[in-house]
């Protein structure tokens, strides 16, 4: 029967510890703006309401608009008109009646006296050349609707990366938590065994003192551990799009990166092939050599196709026999105007070859992340490996230790900082395994493919 009380009591007791560390690290669970999701959730939930993304969407609808709105440059322009006009001038009497088609028979064409005339017809244009200026800036639009479009999927992957990224963060965070728990409840027991003895005439002051001590760093670590478990959570809804008020928890489910590069020179490769980020700037440098070429056709002449089909009558009395009708072609070139298309031109050509340099840059930059990310996926693995060494060593050596302290004989600093070693090779071995799982997703992220994996 003591027994059985004795294991029902630790029961209660280990409960209750840990759900004093989740309620502090995961806040009340007690509030009404509260999101449980998993890690294909959150990222639903990313893809759905983070604004950057919507602004993305937004960029290319904008862009799509211009394209169609080019294009239209290549269809005829066609409106229908109405209008009335009177008055007292001898040429609009004579060309309105003309076109009217009732010119009176001796008519004094120095004062015919005034006239009405109501006139509605259909008008339309097409402007057959322009120096390519229109073909040009159709294939500006469409590189750059191109390069809308890649941009968008940058900006997914980017995003899929931020939101596995701070996942991860959240989850060492709250296993940073329960660890420094455990610290604070292994040191909490030995200050109760320790106040014993102490009363009891077996322990020293400075023992008691120093357990005290250690009692209250491992509290303050436990505090921090779980406030940045707090702040991770608050920046996860930022990245989600939500209000940072809601309270989002997650789910422990882990997410593998499959068909990581095999080598780092793989990695180079697929991601100068495959990232959507420089395919979007190689759009960029198309549209802007375009552009040039666009803006230099303003040197050339123009074409134009022009036709007009109207009525004309004194009282609106319009009829077949009376129909009026014109077409022509119309050509003109600009002989000087202020320098105005020269200075287009040289603009065009600066801004070209600014793109020229921005693709060159983001080759640089996706080869520098590459290696970068590289080095430390790497380093990860590694790190990690020796971290599960230290983690095991640690351990048994604290249990080790501990037998000894409470034998007697070994002292209190060597309880602590076999204690601490613990806590710090726990400590590392958790943060290693998730540095891991966040490399592998930045290798997914700079190969340019996290976005298609959703």
């Amino acid at each position: 029967m003591k027994k059985f009380l004795f294991f029902l009591v630790f029961c209660l007791s280990s409960l209750n510890c840990s759900a004093f560390a989740d309620d502090l690290c995961v806040e009340s669970q007690k509030s009404e703006n509260i999101k449980i999701l998993s890690l294909k959730q959150a990222i639903q939930t990313a893809l759905e309401h983070n604004p950057d993304l919507k602004k993305a969407l937004y960029d290319t609808k904008s862009f799509k608009a211009e394209y169609e709105n080019v294009k239209s440059g290549f269809m005829p322009e066609i409106s229908a008109y109405a209008e009335y006009l009177t008055g007292d001038a001898p040429s609009s009497y004579l060309f309105k009646t003309i076109d009217q088609r009732m010119l009176p028979p001796n008519t004094d064409f120095n004062d015919p006296g005034n006239f009405d005339n109501f006139e509605a017809g259909i008008s339309a244009k097409m402007r057959l050349f322009n120096g390519n200026k229109t073909l040009n800036s159709q294939k500006t639009a469409k590189q750059g609707l191109a390069a809308g479009r890649l941009m968008e999927k940058e900006v997914k992957n980017s995003l899929i990366y931020s939101v596995i990224s701070v996942w991860y963060d959240i989850l060492s965070a709250k296993d940073m938590v329960q660890i420094a728990m455990q610290s604070v409840n292994a040191v909490e027991e030995q200050v109760r065994i320790t106040e014993i003895k102490f009363k009891g005439g077996s322990a020293l002051e400075s023992d008691l003192l120093s357990l005290r001590a250690r009692l209250l760093a491992a509290k303050e670590d436990f505090m921090e551990k779980k406030n940045r478990c707090r702040i991770m959570r608050v920046q996860l809804a930022a990245i989600l799009g939500l209000d940072p008020e809601i309270e989002v928890y997650v789910s422990k489910d882990d997410f593998e990166i499959r068909d990581i590069p095999p080598s780092y020179k793989i990695l180079i490769e697929k991601a100068l092939s495959q990232r959507p980020f420089l395919k979007a700037v190689k759009k960029q440098t198309q549209a802007a050599k375009y552009k040039y070429k666009a803006e230099k056709g303003g040197y050339l002449p123009t074409l134009d196709l022009k036709a007009d089909y109207y009525h004309d009558d004194s009282d609106f009395k319009f009829s077949k026999e009376r129909q009026n009708y014109r077409i022509g072609l119309i050509t003109g070139v600009k002989l000087f105007d202020g320098f105005s298309t020269s200075s287009k031109v040289k603009k065009a050509d600066a801004l070209f070859r600014k793109a020229l340099e921005n693709e060159r840059k983001a080759f640089l930059d996706i080869k520098s992340e590459a290696r970068k990310v590289w080095f430390e996926f790497e380093l990860s693995k590694e790190r990690l490996k020796v971290a599960k060494l230290q983690k095991k060593d640690a351990r048994a050596s604290f249990e080790l230790v501990k037998k000894q302290y409470e034998g007697g004989s070994v002292d209190i600093t060597r309880y602590l900082n076999a204690e601490l070693a613990r806590n710090s090779a726990s400590t590392a071995e958790r943060r290693a395994f998730y540095q891991t799982k966040k490399a592998e997703a930045q290798i997914a992220k700079t190969q340019g493919r996290l976005y298609t994996l959703f």
